[in-house]
């Protein structure tokens, strides 16, 4: 019952926080400067085609009224028309949605398989040279934006070498080989970053550990050093590991935005930037929503997880 009553409150929160984010996007975008309706009409255009057009895409109507129909028209997957093409948002986000989910699904878990034992060996060897090189890799890491080893790794694997392709695109109906070729470069970035801000929570997890007395206990009886610390280590490892991964959901995006840039991709991020520039503001404001849903919905998950590895959250931390 209390893992019940926990999970209805976190749904709870997680329901109102995607009720609020919702009205501060709208309003956002609905504050940016200049008229969308004169803006695709252009300045020779005449006031009453100006009017005509904010009629017909209903931007004469109260701001309470516009939201409460965009609200009630994502809860149905509506989520409007584009201004600049009159299609469906939709339609549009559908494939694209694809090529942003494939480099975060592949990312997520390749990072935490690249983090876990790089960690390791940085706490085991932590006064020696393995662990000072992982250290000091990690550091180096942190400190290069993703952009920059996406640039990177295009002008060494797909230019000079010519292992990969340097850009585009391929759905994985056209070809599987094509297709995994496209996405090697964008996550191998990705992870890179990912996986050296994760390997520091891994190393400070496993050192906690070799202070803790179960694996005092656990060399006492007989253990060797490695088999102690990944058998303790790992269970405990989880649960702050989780954390941190749901912590770090939002920047993954933004660096998925970003490789998307550097390889050309047709994901989400480049749909946003390409609406920006167009001023297609309903785009704009679904792909932002979109993407915040995400997070908090991949949050919530992550807590759900949280209290199913550690049931004690669920009674508010007491054992």
């Amino acid at each position: 019952m209390p893992l019940l009553r926990a999970a209805a409150r976190r749904l709870a929160i997680f329901i109102g926080t995607v009720v609020v984010a919702s009205i501060v996007i709208f309003l956002i975008v609905q504050a940016l400067p200049g008229d969308v309706a004169q803006t695709t009409l252009g300045m020779g255009a005449t006031a009453d085609a100006v009017a005509a057009l904010r009629e017909r895409w209903g931007l004469d109507q109260p701001l309470a009224v516009r939201y409460g129909q965009w609200l009630v028209g994502m809860l149905h997957g509506d989520f409007g028309s584009s201004y600049i093409t009159g299609a469906s948002v939709v339609s549009q986000m559908a494939p694209r949605l694809a090529v942003t989910g494939w480099l975060v699904g592949f990312s997520v878990p390749l990072s935490l398989l690249v983090a876990w034992p790089l960690g390791l060996v940085a706490a085991m060897f932590r006064r020696r040279w393995p662990g000072a090189v992982v250290n000091a890799l990690s550091h180096i890491g942190l400190a290069i934006p993703v952009f920059f080893v996406g640039t990177v790794a295009t002008i060494i694997f797909a230019v000079n070498l010519g292992w990969f392709p340097a850009n585009g695109y391929v759905t994985l109906g056209t070809s599987v080989s094509r297709w995994a070729s496209h996405l090697v470069l964008p996550v191998a970035s990705i992870v890179v970053v990912q996986a050296c801000f994760l390997a520091r929570y891994v190393r400070a997890g496993f050192i906690d550990v070799l202070t803790e007395d179960y694996y005092r206990t656990a060399r006492a009886v007989g253990w060797t050093r490695w088999r102690g610390l990944v058998r303790h280590g790992t269970r405990n490892m989880a649960t702050s590991l989780v954390t941190v991964v749901g912590v770090q959901i939002a920047s993954l995006l933004v660096g998925a935005i970003l490789v998307e840039q550097v390889f050309v991709l047709p994901g989400l991020g480049t749909m946003l930037i390409q609406a920006v520039q167009a001023r297609d503001l309903v785009v704009v404001q679904d792909v932002v929503m979109l993407l915040v849903f995400a997070v908090l919905l991949l949050n919530f998950v992550i807590d759900m997880v949280y209290m199913a590895i550690d049931p004690r959250l669920a009674r508010g931390g007491r054992g």
